[in-house]
């Protein structure tokens, strides 16, 4: 029988881990958020530091949940908290008031870390640095789709239940996380080495390659065991906090446009939900295209200058949006942000194994991410309060392009990875 390459399998895993901790546990609060915000009275800042919350909560657990995979198990850490997203999300349903609805994303985030940090550390355990680039982008088109049936889904269930829209599209959405669980905890695997068959079994060896995917037949007796966590190695290393500063530039950026861009369309231009979720789809089918492109093109081009010409891209959609504020415009502008910052992730993570290796991919991403968190926390709550202070986005979204470009400057300075060896 021809072997299965279950590094696939953990893709397509991997892919529905990213569709619920990015596609629903984060973007839909971007499409829901205009009509919570009547339902609970928020103002602009209120609705900033809902979300900032629920990243600090995301923050907080990048690090705790790689230290818990590292102590337990990647698969059993992920699953758990793959659980807790879809939960707190029906609970942000459930929320009559400013603080309860804070409570709950918080509980979201924690839950998108925890799960999404531990699981994506498993590519640099699965595949080899020439294969990791495209296995990155095939797990993005997971929060692809996620945005894309989001875009789909929220209008038609705020319009079909009115004033409660809102609170149902929290309670039909927190459905799906709680499925994914069962799927995530089936199909996860920590290491090749754990399909290999266990002694005193009586069920035939299995037909899949125990190995990471892209290994030389050479090399099939090493086999690499879960790496635990280094806290001190990663922390003494000024490459992680050069990679850290990267990413938080990103996370400080890309998120002002992600959280306020429905609620600048509907309070400031007077935009239908109906519009805003055309753009939202235009921009979810546009990161759909860049995951497999931009991996792809970053494991020929190399992840330096790939992230360069996204973080380019990135900010350039801003200053469309703001110096045109017309309808082609917006179209140009969220279609350009689609293809070019969803594949600054993507890099990042590929980046990781490149100059971490698999011994150390678990805590650097986890390290990176804990900075990536801070920027990404406090890009919602500075600017909310600009945007309330101001009583427009406006300003908001000429910080966002500002921090993007720093990026730019900040990448041009980032040195070549050293080639990492096997650690057996």
């Amino acid at each position: 029988m021809r072997k299965i390459d279950y590094a696939w399998i953990i893709v397509i895993t991997l892919g529905l881990t990213s569709l619920t901790t990015h596609g629903f546990g984060r973007f839909s609060y971007s499409m829901i958020i205009p009509s919570m915000m009547k339902g609970l009275s928020l103002n602009k800042a209120e609705a900033g530091l809902i979300q900032s919350f629920h990243f600090w909560g995301y923050l907080i657990s990048s690090f705790i949940g790689g230290f818990l995979a590292a102590k337990y198990s990647t698969r059993l850490i992920s699953t758990l908290f793959i659980l807790l997203i879809g939960l707190s999300m029906i609970g942000t349903g459930i929320s009559n008031s400013f603080y309860t609805a804070l409570i709950m994303r918080t509980l979201t985030g924690i839950g998108c870390g925890a799960a999404y940090i531990p699981a994506m550390s498993l590519l640099s355990i699965w595949f080899k640095n020439e294969q990791r680039g495209l296995a990155s982008g095939l797990v993005a088109i997971g929060s692809c789709l996620g945005m894309i049936l989001i875009s789909q889904w929220i209008p038609q269930i705020v319009m079909a239940h009115n004033e409660e829209g809102w609170r149902y599209s929290w309670y039909y959405l927190g459905l799906v996380p709680v499925v994914i669980t069962f799927i995530a905890g089936s199909f996860l695997r920590n290491s090749p080495a754990d399909l290999i068959q266990t002694k005193g079994s009586k069920d035939p060896a299995p037909a899949i390659d125990p190995l990471p995917f892209g290994t030389n037949p050479a090399n099939k007796g090493n086999k690499r065991k879960i790496p635990a966590f280094q806290w001190g190695r990663v922390f003494s290393n000024k490459t992680f906090w050069h990679l850290g500063l990267i990413y938080a530039a990103f996370g400080f950026s890309y998120v002002i446009m992600a959280t306020f861009f429905p609620v600048y369309l509907s309070s400031q231009r007077n935009l239908p939900i109906s519009y805003y979720s055309q753009l939202f789809f235009i921009m979810a089918v546009s990161n759909l295209a860049s995951g497999i492109f931009w991996g792809r093109v970053s494991d020929y081009l190399g992840r330096r200058n790939t992230l360069i010409i996204a973080f380019l891209l990135m900010s350039s959609s801003y200053l469309v949006i703001i110096f045109t504020q017309s309808k082609i415009g917006d179209y140009i502008g969220i279609m350009v942000y689609g293809f070019g910052t969803w594949a600054i992730p993507t890099i990042m993570i590929a980046a990781i194994g490149d100059y971490a290796g698999s011994v150390l991919a678990s805590s650097a991403l986890g390290f990176i991410t804990l900075i990536f968190g801070i920027g990404q926390a406090l890009g919602p709550w500075l600017a909310g309060g600009l945007a309330e202070s101001s009583d427009s986005f406006i300003p908001s979204f000429y910080l966002a392009a500002a921090i993007g470009l720093l990026g730019v400057i900040i990448l041009l300075f980032l040195k070549k990875p050293v080639p990492q060896k096997v650690s057996s």
